[in-house]
């Protein structure tokens, strides 16, 4: 568990600064827009349009860690297991985790983490847009402001999205290597066990499931009952998959 979770540790900065980068250009687009003309009881609607036009940009960051990441994971998960049960699997995990990041992208398996990005992105420039236009100012005023106070919210939300990105991309990678052994192996979910593992995550630690069937309990963040083919599993509620640092491990049937 704890070479699993080091083993995200080298993505976790350069991943960081992508989302930033990502964020902080969503919301340029978003200020040029406004510059162009917008009355201020319009701008909200600007907002709404133009952040949601940046889908694609979003999914093509997802896809690139997915793949970076995913490709690392997928490949030394094999090679543990070759070493445990002494047993091989088909080579090349790595490449063929690539090949399968079509199917999940074409499924529209990322569209719920796509959606929380976006939407947490246009809740917080509308929420400066709100105060702005509470204290009286116009649109070159609303889009000043903009410049000046989304920069530490991208920064912050950034974090998020890229530990979100990494712990789904390693999960389910780990998840893709293990199903192709021939020997018969369950999986086993393991929190971070320190003082930032959410209760929900608490309830389910040490949970185990065939490979193929998903883990269930009840969750207290969320309020009902939730399945997941693993940590980070987008079918999640957000309050059970944004930021969540949890693994899995494999172990003989």
């Amino acid at each position: 568990a704890e070479e699993r979770l080091a083993a995200r540790t080298p993505y976790v900065e350069p991943r960081t600064r992508a989302a930033e980068a990502l964020l902080q250009s969503i919301t340029e687009d978003v200020v040029q827009r406004l510059r162009n003309g917008t009355l201020p009881e319009f701008a909200p609607s600007v907002v709404r349009n133009e952040v949601q036009r940046n889908r694609e940009e979003v999914r093509e960051y997802l896809r690139e860690t997915y793949e970076q990441v995913g490709r690392r994971f997928a490949a030394d998960t094999q090679s543990r297991i070759e070493e445990r049960t002494g047993q091989e699997a088909p080579q090349d995990a790595g490449d063929q985790w690539t090949e399968a990041l079509g199917d999940l992208f074409v499924a529209g398996v990322v569209a719920g983490i796509v959606f929380a990005i976006l939407s947490q992105l246009q809740s917080n420039i509308l929420a400066v847009i709100t105060v702005a236009q509470d204290d009286g100012l116009g649109i070159s005023g609303i889009a000043s402001r903009l410049e000046r106070r989304m920069g530490p919210k991208n920064k912050q939300q950034a974090a998020l999205v890229a530990r979100t990105a990494i712990t789904t991309a390693s999960n389910r990678a780990d998840l893709f290597a293990a199903k192709r052994f021939p020997a018969t192996l369950r999986k086993q979910w393991v929190d971070s066990d320190d003082d930032r593992v959410r209760l929900s995550h608490e309830v389910v630690d040490g949970n185990e499931s065939n490979l193929g069937e998903p883990f269930v309990w009840f969750s207290p963040n969320s309020g009902r009952r939730v399945r997941a083919q693993y940590p980070g599993d987008p079918q999640l509620p957000l309050p059970d998959l944004l930021n969540c640092r949890c693994i899995m491990v494999f172990i003989p049937a």
